[in-house]
């Protein structure tokens, strides 16, 4: 099942963060065949996966694992596109969450599940979905969305001081400190959601370009909801864990492809020899053989494959 995709907005702006952050976001583009062509298309979008993995390895060039609570800092309301010019022109703190989250589906889907606003004990809640089980890719995007709501949120009503407290759903990572400083309120981790709790009386706060007509404008004739037509719909199965093999009958271009969609967070493309199955994470491709005692080679059908990161374990065939 296909787990979703997001707009190259926010592409450009892990880009530019990784760039203001000293780091080098051409090579990152070109390691990920990025073009300008496809970062400038206004309905661009690359998949959630490519994005956790792009976001790893710029965490990885700099050495930021807050690279998501910098991304938030540096949030532009024009990276949501309509959504955040409707948020700009409504009424208040409550109805711009509400906003933000109903039309989250404009600039990016996911099949976990879509963000929610509501109220809880007079509070507001501006909920992210759950993307368990976490790990080093996909911290960062949680991270990212908290941190780039209350940006918006501030930038929209020109006041801070608008959250009760954070709740966040994975256990405190090596970076916690940096929530406090940032949020400036108490950072709950290991709860049941991700979300930001929205002080009551922030929530009437007007937004400082509040226009009703531009609002219902926007609303009713400009962002229109379609219901699929489930006639059209079509459905991908599952994969299973042997689709990630690897056959010396396959190209160059396959077994990199393939390398490159199942390496981590998933379970990576294998190879099975001697009875060993052989995990490759990332290698380079090569028309003609080379020496070398460092990387596991694969022949195949029109070239050399070399698998730079590896692991070998034990496998039992039935």
């Amino acid at each position: 099942m296909k787990l979703g995709d997001i707009s190259v907005n926010h592409v450009n702006a892990l880009l530019s963060t990784l760039d203001a952050l000293g780091g080098n976001a051409k090579e990152l583009t070109q390691d990920f065949n990025l073009s300008a062509a496809k970062l400038a298309q206004p309905e661009g979008r690359i998949s959630i996966p490519r994005f956790m993995r792009l976001g790893f390895r710029a965490i990885e060039q700099i050495n930021c694992p807050d690279l998501g609570l910098e991304m938030g800092k540096q949030m532009k309301l024009p990276t949501l596109g309509l959504t955040g010019f409707l948020a700009t022109t409504s009424k208040d703190i409550e109805t711009a969450c509400t906003v933000l989250a109903h039309y989250e589906r404009l600039s990016g889907s996911n099949s976990r599940g879509q963000s929610s606003f509501y109220l809880e004990n007079s509070k507001g809640v501006s909920r992210f979905y759950s993307i368990s089980p976490y790990n080093e890719y996909n911290l960062f995007v949680v991270d990212s969305v908290l941190a780039a709501n209350k940006k918006i949120l501030e930038t929209l009503c020109g006041k801070k001081q608008i959250l009760e407290h954070v709740e966040v759903e994975f256990s405190a990572p090596s970076y916690a400190k940096k929530y406090e400083d940032y949020f400036q309120c108490p950072v709950l981790f290991a709860q049941e959601r991700n979300a930001l709790i929205i002080k009551q009386d922030a929530l009437n706060w007007p937004m400082l370009n509040h226009n009703k007509n531009t609002f219902l404008n926007l609303q009713e004739n400009e962002v229109k909801g379609i219901v699929q037509d489930e006639s059209k719909a079509t459905y991908w199965g599952g994969r299973k864990p042997k689709d990630g093999q690897i056959l010396e009958t396959m190209t160059l271009i396959e077994v990199d492809r393939l390398v490159r969609a199942t390496t981590k967070p998933y379970p990576g493309a294998f190879i099975i020899r001697d009875d060993k199955k052989i995990t490759i994470w990332a290698g380079i491709s090569s028309n003609t053989k080379r020496e070398s005692s460092v990387y596991h080679e694969l022949r195949l059908l029109d070239g050399f494959y070399y698998a730079t990161d590896y692991q070998v374990e034990g496998v039992f065939l039935n």
